[in-house]
């Protein structure tokens, strides 16, 4: 079949897994955050997929922080094509659209990392990117700073993140789908952190160096009393070096990289990152 056909295809396929298959309850297990209006500035660390077109239309600006259907709306991704660029001394400021519209996004780039001043000259004009930022709003104009921003390879990710919004929005707005049978694994009801974990543990151990540096990493993240500010590079290294693991700090730069397009970790200030499995 032709492009648009599989395309189509693929799309009908994963949108009937809504009705087929059992999501989180909304609460503790649920990965999108407890679904309310309003609160403190203690609000839960939710991440997200979201369009452009939720973030500037459909966001409600409650007393403390930014909702969208119905919870707090943190740290979030969004994928589209980058339409402008402006390189400035300290940051690239990207206007990205994803068929839904278009926002700006102000990147901050650090001079004294070569790796990823090397992957910014990727994000060029007409490249489509995975944004991981969150909303910032000036003289009522909304706008996104970015922690994280990845170039896509496959246009399957597109479609993928756009199944994604359609799903989230959907499980949040009209509540989880009844499940199709009774869960058969022993590990039906394992947490959303857990269920993290468990998916690094099964995808990156083995016996291959790069694969080992995955779940060492991750492992100093997943530990117990940190603060939400995370850990910086060189507390993993030095944390690492303490267990006897003597990694440099390009290879913790690199297994950090990958364990954010995974969605296992995302940035929070001055070069911290906190596990996704600890919020």
């Amino acid at each position: 079949c032709d492009k648009r056909g599989c395309l189509a295809k693929f799309c009908a396929l994963q949108l009937s897994c809504f009705f087929l298959f059992r999501s989180p309850a909304p609460g503790a297990d649920n990965p999108y955050g407890d679904r309310q209006k309003g609160g403190s500035k203690s609000a839960p660390q939710t991440m997200r997929n979201v369009t452009i077109r939720q973030i500037l239309r459909e966001c409600e600006v409650s007393s403390d922080y930014d909702v969208v259907d119905g919870i707090p709306l943190a740290t979030f991704f969004i994928v589209g094509r980058i339409v402008s660029r402006v390189e400035a001394a300290a940051n690239i400021k990207f206007k990205i659209d994803d068929g839904t519209g278009i926002i700006e996004v102000l990147h901050y780039v650090e001079d004294s990392n070569p790796l990823i001043s090397e992957v910014a000259q990727e994000w060029q004009l007409n490249c489509y990117v995975r944004v991981c930022g969150h909303l910032r709003t000036l003289d009522h104009k909304k706008s996104m700073t970015a922690f994280r921003i990845s170039l896509i390879k496959d246009y399957n990710e597109v479609t993928y993140h756009n199944l994604q919004c359609i799903f989230q929005h959907l499980h949040l707005t009209k509540g989880a789908a009844p499940p199709a049978s009774a869960p058969t694994s022993g590990n039906a009801s394992v947490g959303y952190g857990q269920k993290t974990s468990s998916y690094a543990q099964q995808n990156f151990a083995g016996g291959e160096p790069k694969k080992k540096a995955l779940v060492d990493v991750l492992s100093v993240y997943n530990q117990p009393g940190l603060s939400d500010d995370g850990l910086s590079l060189e507390a993993v290294q030095s944390i690492l070096a303490s267990r006897g693991l003597n990694y440099t700090a390009a290879e913790i730069t690199k297994a950090v990289s990958s364990l954010e397009d995974e969605g296992m970790l995302y940035s929070t200030i001055d070069n911290h990152h906190r596990s996704t499995a600890m919020c």
